[in-house]
């Protein structure tokens, strides 16, 4: 629908990299909710939307919220 997939095999792969490298029990992923690419990458790697936080987006170095 949006691309190649290319972002989601790179999380997926360094998601398992650090699950076998390190103590790591899980991750957690945010984007803007309207960014729907983060969110197709996301929900491809079986993440649903939990939790929105309202006024939390990173813009360059700016935190605006």
């Amino acid at each position: 629908m949006f691309g190649k997939g290319i972002i989601t095999r790179y999380v997926s792969a360094l998601m398992d990299y650090k699950i076998v490298n390190s103590n790591i029990e899980g991750f957690v992923i945010k984007c803007a909710l309207t960014n729907l690419r983060s969110r197709a990458a996301a929900e491809q790697l079986g993440y649903r939307l939990r939790v929105a936080q309202p006024n939390e987006e990173v813009v360059g170095e700016f935190i605006y919220g």
